[in-house]
């Protein structure tokens, strides 16, 4: 399967989004709420993307946003979204988010896969990650970062 992006091509975003984002608290979103928001944009995942492009740092590494361009390209989400406008969502998406190089090892989620994820806040200095899996929200706080649902993202002021 080939992804839609591999690792370093992110660094196309614009010069004043970094800067931009730069100035905002960094957020870890999971792959499952960005993919429910771009698969179905009536839904809560979609309210959660739009408020953390809009009062944070969205910060993806290699590993996340190969996960993410890999699971958008699965064939079961065809009938709700044709491919070429999940992979314009991707690239729309690229152009506001900040890319992370990941270099901390950690390996404290029960389900290894999501080990990933915890790395990105640690070298993101995210204040925040957002998920809707039940490994990562079992460690909140984590380090002092926020792990939470959408529901509870949506509602709270962090």
């Amino acid at each position: 399967m080939t992804t839609a992006f591999k690792r370093g091509e992110l660094s196309g975003a614009s010069a004043s989004a970094a800067l931009k984002s730069a100035t905002k608290p960094a957020i870890v979103i999971d792959t499952n709420i960005i993919v429910s928001a771009i698969v179905f944009p009536a839904s809560g995942a979609m309210a959660v993307l739009i408020k953390a492009l809009n009062r944070y740092s969205v910060v993806v590494s290699g590993s996340t946003w190969d996960e993410l361009a890999s699971v958008l390209q699965r064939p079961k989400f065809d009938s709700r979204l044709p491919l070429a406008k999940r992979l314009l969502a991707l690239t729309e998406l690229a152009r506001n988010v900040r890319e992370v190089k990941v270099t901390s090892v950690i390996t404290d989620c029960r389900d290894p896969k999501d080990n990933k994820f915890l790395a990105l806040a640690i070298d993101g200095a995210a204040t925040v990650i957002v998920t809707g899996d039940n490994d990562l929200l079992v460690l909140n706080p984590y380090r002092s970062i926020v792990v939470c649902k959408a529901s509870d993202f949506l509602t709270a002021q962090f």
